[in-house]
C-alpha cells in the first residue's frame, strides 16, 4: 500500500450498517477512522472493527474520548497484530493525559491528540505523535478559530504533524501543506 502525498483521516461515525468510509480511505492509502464519540456501544464498535480490518489491510483507528481508553485498549487486543492509530478528543486536561499515558501503556503505536484550542497543544507530559486541528467549521464540539487561523497557531507552538479538520477545500489545501 502506498501513502499518498498529502495524509488523509477519514472519519466513520460508529453506529453505520458498515464502517465503509474509514475501509474505503484505508484502501486509497489514507487512514480510515471509526469515530466512537457518541457510541457509547462498545460491542457495535467491536463488529465494526473487525468488519473494517477483514475488508482491508490499510491503516485503521479509533477516534475515542478520553473516558473510552479503556475500551480502546481492548479494541487494540482484537486487532493484534495489527495496530491502530488512536485519535485522542482533548477534554479535561487530568483526564486527557492519564487516557494518553494509559495507551502508551498498552502499547499504542500512534496517538494522535485533536484539539479545538491552541491552548490545548503541549499540554501533556506524555506527547502525542501528533494533532488533529479540528475548526471551528467541523461538526461537533468546536472552538472560536476556523482550521486554518488553528493550523497557523499552531505551526507557532509545535513541530509535531498535524491534521487539519474543517473548512479545507481547493484554495487552502495547499497552504495546509508543511
Amino acid at each position: 500500500m502506498t501513502r499518498t502525498p498529502f495524509d488523509i483521516l477519514c472519519l466513520s461515525p460508529a453506529g453505520f450498517d458498515h464502517p465503509a468510509i474509514a475501509v474505503a480511505a484505508a484502501r486509497a492509502g489514507g487512514i480510515g477512522v471509526i469515530d466512537c464519540e457518541f457510541c457509547s456501544d462498545h460491542d457495535l464498535v467491536a463488529r465494526e472493527l473487525a468488519r473494517a480490518l477483514d475488508a482491508t489491510d490499510g491503516p485503521l483507528g479509533l477516534r475515542i474520548l478520553p473516558e473510552q481508553a479503556d475500551e480502546a485498549v481492548a479494541l487494540m487486543q482484537q486487532a493484534a497484530p495489527r495496530s491502530l492509530t488512536i485519535v485522542l478528543i482533548h477534554g479535561d486536561i487530568q483526564r486527557t493525559c492519564q487516557s494518553l499515558v494509559q495507551l502508551r501503556s498498552a502499547g499504542v503505536e500512534q496517538v494522535w491528540l485533536e484539539v479545538t484550542h491552541a491552548e490545548q497543544l503541549n499540554t501533556c507530559t506524555s506527547e502525542p505523535d501528533g494533532y488533529v486541528l479540528k475548526g471551528h467549521e467541523a461538526p461537533g464540539f468546536v472552538g472560536d478559530d476556523t482550521a486554518y487561523i488553528l493550523l497557523q497557531k499552531a505551526l507557532k507552538q509545535t513541530s509535531k504533524p498535524l491534521f487539519v479538520r474543517g473548512g479545507v477545500g481547493l484554495n487552502t489545501a495547499a497552504a495546509c501543506r508543511r
